[in-house]
Order: structure tokens, then C-alpha cells, then sequence
């Protein structure tokens, strides 16, 4: 999957949806870079331990490195392979 595919992907989960242009829920305009932005990506994580703690545990868990060590490109993949969004 390309980066464009994977932000699309978490942004849609997150609470972004694309009306001439992307947009939250809360307000905010223009599509975040989960695979290259740390901030993006510890805000869609913080999202997914909110809304599943399960989910949470399977993600920090499927991590061969530490969380800590792993790229965002890594960790955006891992999170759409534990919400089962993933494509080869």
C-alpha cells in the first residue's frame, strides 16, 4: 500500500472524511501524514486504545521491536493490520 492509501485509510477511521477536501469532525482541515508524522500517528493510536483495548494490546504487542524503535511507516501498517484494513 502506498502512503497516500494508508493516511486515507486511518484518516477515515479516526473521524476524517473527504468533501472537497479533508476534514474532521472536530473541525480541522487537511489530511494528516500518519506514515511520516510522529504527532499524526501517536494521535491515531491514542484513538485506538480509547476505542479498544483489545485491539490496543494486539497492536503494542505486534511489534517485533520496541513501539518506541519502530518507524511510522511500521506503525501505521501495524494499526491497519490490527483493524483488519491492511492490503498486500
Amino acid at each position: 500500500m502506498t502512503d497516500e492509501q494508508i493516511n486515507e485509510i486511518i484518516g477515515q477511521e479516526i473521524g476524517w472524511h473527504y468533501v472537497d477536501g479533508w476534514h474532521h469532525e472536530d473541525g480541522r482541515k487537511g489530511l494528516p501524514d500518519f506514515c511520516n508524522n510522529h504527532k499524526a500517528m501517536l494521535k491515531a493510536e491514542n484513538w485506538l486504545m480509547r476505542i479498544d483495548e483489545l485491539s490496543w494490546d494486539e497492536y503494542y504487542c505486534s511489534f517485533e521491536k520496541s513501539l518506541c524503535c519502530s518507524t511510522e511507516r511500521q506503525r501505521a501498517e501495524n494499526f491497519l493490520k490490527v483493524i483488519g484494513k491492511w492490503k498486500e
